[in-house]
């Protein structure tokens, strides 16, 4: 007689835990100009900085130190490096989304806290 088919390979539950340990090893480094507010003004004034930033990292830079809403606006936004699912998820799906380049300022993106302006300075991809 012929042996049983083999198993069907794990799915679900066993792929979506693979896929987030594989997550977990990801990091980053990245900076940030938060806007405090969800308001139409909070978003406004977040696109009118990224317009004036143009991806300029010393422009981003200083534009945190003047403008930043959080405390590391004084270090120029630097958050350091961080691990994914360390920040929001909105946060996350920006800096660790392989398909946007390390170099770029990306926004402004919209959690609960304001308007982030994010430049992700390092990734390991």
């Amino acid at each position: 007689s012929t042996p049983p088919p083999p198993p069907p390979p794990a799915t679900g539950m066993f792929d979506k835990a693979k896929t987030f340990l594989s997550g977990l090893t990801l990091r980053a480094e990245a900076s940030h100009i938060l806007i405090k507010g969800t308001d139409v003004l909070s978003e406004k004034k977040a696109f009118s900085m990224m317009k004036e930033i143009n991806n300029n990292a010393d422009k981003f830079a200083e534009m945190a130190a003047a403008h930043s809403d959080c405390p590391s606006g004084s270090g120029g936004g630097s958050l350091g490096e961080f691990g994914r699912y360390s920040m929001v998820p909105e946060f996350d799906a920006v800096v660790f989304n392989l398909e946007n380049e390390v170099g770029v300022v990306y926004g402004p993106v919209k959690t609960s806290f304001g308007y982030h302006l994010i430049l992700i300075q390092q990734r390991n991809d």
